[in-house]
């Protein structure tokens, strides 16, 4: 029998690192994402591991990691992971709903093109309507920081 209770233990593991981004002056970072880690060695073609310690990390400003794991997100297939997974595929951790956060990595590590391209992309999704108002006052950000450096460069050159 073995392994009949894996996606059980990937969720578990999952679950125990996301408890511990709750109480962020009990766990260091480093513990989070270790633990974190442990769900992604089970299972590394999910992307809920990957998002949500990218979303965490976002949260306490580190863009660096939260871009790693968040494009590490982007990257993995829902279809293949409805395909091979029965329990806790989370439709919001995959594809476009993966935009909106690795945009804000995006914005603070002055990848402009592609955090306006990741909003450009769910801009107008109707899966998003609701956020349409915050969305698009974020690409104003992106737009406004783009056109500040643009100007600088003018003034230098």
């Amino acid at each position: 029998i073995g392994d009949t209770w894996i996606e059980e233990k990937f969720e578990s593991q999952m679950r125990i690192s996301r408890c511990m981004m709750a109480l962020p002056k009990k766990y260091s970072v480093q513990r989070v994402i270790n633990e974190m880690e442990k769900a992604i060695a089970i299972f590394d073609d999910r992307a809920e591991p990957y998002y949500h310690l990218g979303k965490h990390l976002n949260y306490l400003g580190m863009y660096e990691q939260a871009y790693y794991y968040l494009t590490k997100a982007k990257s993995v297939s829902l279809e293949k992971a409805q395909e091979k997974y029965i329990l806790f595929v989370s439709v919001t951790c995959y594809n476009e709903y993966v935009n909106d956060e690795l945009s804000v990595s995006c914005y603070y590590l002055n990848k402009l093109d592609q955090g306006i391209s990741l909003i450009e992309e769910i801009m107008d999704d109707p899966k998003f309507a609701t956020q349409r108002l915050r969305i698009s006052k974020n690409l104003e950000f992106f737009e406004n920081l783009k056109k500040s450096q643009q100007e600088t460069e003018k003034q230098d050159a």
